[in-house]
């Protein structure tokens, strides 16, 4: 969008003098048709002698604006432009339908709003956020005048929300650019109809632009390269190596390119942006951290925000496969949680009324299948009878009930925040996560339990990490740890029930790698102390 305004900047220096020009020829075509008007009105008997002594004052080159002659001409000029201001709105209203009862909306590309011959308002919308509603002004002397121009950004409320306004919408520094452009795209057609081409040519740039809805957003990701650019250029200390609290939040710095952690932003890492394609809705980026790097494409759909960002890196990216992935997943669902509304429960049947008895109490909703097997389950007697007994039942009766309210409070829970959910840009919060949760992270960062790097600094040197020193990513909060660091941290008391071991964090600590189980380990524990025990009383014995 900026190479638009300096296109247009220049199209409307280099046509001024065209402008001007146009506007002495409408002039001339004016006083042509009025004259022509003069004369047949003059044939006809109408005007007479008044109409002949205009004429001749306009033949002589008499003064337009003074005496009888003049009042005349300033009455013809302002009823041919009148003219030509209705049939020009005529157009408008022929070309630009407004929507038709019952006909979606978003299937139109402009839709017209008013038609006067004092203003003409028309909707355009290449999405639910890429939308304006430009106002076109009839000034005095058009089409001679350029017409004056407003735009203002619209946004539609997302699909299925109960809102009545969207807050996402474009830009108001695009909208001013888009305004600029348009301005001077206008007067190069001074002299001529300029409705229609306004709509269309801002109709077709807005359809063709799919990156104006993340205007914002790649502004930010200029930003943070060029605070990178000139970091690099500017010699700086070298910045302390993530300490232990660094696992927690974003790496810092690089130290082998000089970048801090101020400098990038916040995404954590030095980011390179190498490509923004407005057609087809994709920016290139390139996050680097020491020796590592992560070639990032992202491709923003049609219809963003309401569809998240797509995330793909590149095959020239030098992270572990195994974390890259993992790292693409996390972004994946961050931007799913940005973009889509809460997803419905998974309904599960904790306890049902009757259970245990051989029959289905809730016969809507038990399968016949379910019943035939509960009916062939052995029932446990009691007293010579097969029956659940009436406390058992009661108490099944209970569960199941709140079983079931419990379940209702959490769906209408889910379906209010879906219906107040409302789909915001993702581009940067992806961009940001894989720079400071992945790239400045993994290649920065060290280990908690260890105080060791967890990657090694040489990429080269990847397949040289033995098994033990091989990264774990936590299921609950995502922290990095060496294998065998979270191990030996769960092997001894107290067993991981203080949770995450990085400062602040303290959730749960889950992989599908690891025991976590606290009996488990304790039994573990016991046994590996009587081991101990047996060896020294057996060490003691023997004199050794």
């Amino acid at each position: 969008m900026d190479d638009i305004q300096a296109k247009a900047v220049a199209r409307a220096a280099k046509h001024q003098e065209e402008v001007e020009a146009a506007q002495v020829r409408e002039r001339a075509r004016l006083a042509a048709l009025r004259l022509e008007e003069d004369e047949q009105a003059a044939a006809a008997g109408r005007h007479g002698a008044p109409a002949a002594a205009a004429t001749g004052a306009a033949a002589a080159g008499g003064p337009s604006g003074g005496g009888p002659a003049g009042a005349l001409e300033l009455e013809a000029r302002d009823e041919l432009e009148a003219r030509f201001i209705a049939n020009e709105v005529a157009e408008v209203r022929s070309k630009l339908l407004p929507p038709r009862e019952g006909q979606q909306q978003q299937q139109q590309r402009e839709r017209l709003r008013s038609a006067t011959t004092d203003s003409v308002q028309v909707v355009i919308a290449a999405s639910r956020v890429r939308s304006v509603l430009l106002k076109a002004f009839f000034p005095a002397g058009y089409p001679a005048t350029p017409l004056a121009l407003e735009l203002e950004a619209l946004a539609a409320p997302p699909p299925g929300s109960s809102n009545s306004s969207s807050s996402v919408r474009l830009s108001p520094v695009l909208v001013g650019k888009l305004q600029a452009a348009l301005e001077a795209e206008v007067r190069k057609h001074a002299g001529g109809r300029q409705v229609l081409h306004a709509v269309h040519w801002l109709s077709d740039c807005l359809h063709a632009n799919r990156l104006a809805a993340a205007y914002d957003e790649i502004q930010q990701l200029r930003a943070a390269a060029a605070a990178t650019t000139a970091a690099a250029t500017t010699p700086t200390s070298t910045s302390a190596i993530a300490n232990n609290n660094n696992n927690n939040t974003s790496a810092s710095a690089s130290t082998s390119t000089g970048t801090s952690t101020s400098a990038s932003g916040s995404v954590g890492c030095a980011l390179e942006l190498r490509g923004v394609k407005e057609k087809s809705g994709v920016v290139e980026v390139l996050l680097r951290a020491g020796g590592y790097h992560l070639d990032l494409r992202c491709v923003v759909p049609e219809a963003y925000p309401d569809a998240g960002v797509e995330l793909h890196a590149a095959a020239g990216s030098n992270l572990p496969p195994d974390l890259l992935s993992a790292s693409l997943a996390g972004a994946a669902d961050l931007v799913r949680r940005l973009a889509e509304p809460p997803p419905p429960a998974v309904r599960v049947e904790v306890a049902r009324a009757g259970a245990g008895t051989g029959r289905s109490s809730n016969a809507g909703s038990g399968s016949s299948s379910a019943a035939s097997s509960a009916s062939a389950t052995p029932q446990r007697r009691r007293g010579g009878g097969g029956q659940q007994t009436v406390h058992s039942e009661a108490k099944a009766a209970a569960l199941a009930a709140a079983a079931q309210e419990g379940a209702a409070a959490r769906e209408a829970a889910r379906a209010a925040a879906a219906a107040a959910h409302e789909p915001r840009p993702s581009l940067w919060a992806a961009v940001s996560y894989l720079g400071s949760r992945c790239v400045g992270l993994l290649c920065e960062g060290r280990c908690v339990a260890c105080g060791k790097r967890l990657l090694p600094s040489d990429p080269a040197k990847q397949d040289q990490v033995p098994p033990g020193m091989h990264l774990l990513r936590l299921v609950t909060c995502g922290h990095f740890f060496h294998h065998k660091c979270i191990e030996g941290f769960l092997a001894e008391p107290p067993f991981g029930r203080d949770g995450c071991p990085v400062p602040g964090c303290g959730e749960r600590v889950s992989h599908h790698k690891l025991v976590t189980e606290p009996q488990v380990l304790e039994a573990r524990w016991a046994g590996r102390q009587a081991r101990r025990r047996e060896i020294e009383d057996a060490a003691s014995i023997l004199g050794l």
